[in-house]
């Protein structure tokens, strides 16, 4: 299946830690799927509808779900790296020089990845070894990572700007996400757009 464009908002909170994520996922010239990806409150979402109206896909509020939903939302800290920095919810432990494991705890759930670095200490890579993935009805631990292989500043804080997404399947990489940073605003809560 070839790649498809998609436009995509997502608004975050680090205490507590949360995100929604909204994408329009264009299938063709009449047709577009809508995705709403969460984690609030300590409760996971996964929504996806064709034409906004028709839902193909819907889980929330299961435990697989919420954890791969936190796995995610400490993964893309990577674009708001104050959250990152030690104390409050997140620990690291170092690994060796370019390399440490970041622990995140909400509401009773601890959640690790690993974090890996260049030389220029810009971020290239996250993984896990058992990011819950939907397969069916239910959910899997497989092993995620997604790599980085741009990196800009935006404002005080230089973070990567192209990445992708990819499942490790025993047949090989699946990559499911591609995507660019386009905009980013930090600042207290903010309003919709």
């Amino acid at each position: 299946m070839p790649w498809l464009p998609f436009h995509a908002s997502q608004r975050f909170t680090t205490s507590p830690p949360g995100f929604v994520w909204d994408a329009r996922i264009r299938m063709s010239r009449l047709l577009d799927v809508y995705v709403r990806d969460a984690y609030v409150g300590g409760w996971g979402e996964m929504v996806a509808q064709v034409g906004g109206a028709w839902t193909v896909a819907r889980d929330a509020g299961s435990e697989p779900l919420a954890e791969g939903q936190l796995m995610r939302y400490l993964g893309e800290t990577m674009w708001f790296p104050t959250a990152l920095v030690p104390g409050g919810n997140v620990a690291w432990m170092p690994i060796d020089d370019h390399t440490a494991l970041a622990t995140i705890v909400d509401r009773g759930r601890s959640i690790r990845l690993t974090f890996r670095f260049n030389a220029l200490d810009d971020l290239i890579e996250v993984s896990a070894p058992d990011r819950m993935r939907a397969v069916g009805d239910g959910y899997v631990a497989t092993p995620w990572t997604v790599r980085c292989y741009a990196h800009e500043w935006r404002g005080t804080v230089r973070i990567p700007t192209r990445c992708e997404a990819e499942w490790q399947l025993p047949a090989g990489p699946l990559a499911y996400w591609r995507g660019e940073v386009v905009g980013l605003r930090f600042g207290p809560a903010i309003g919709p757009e």
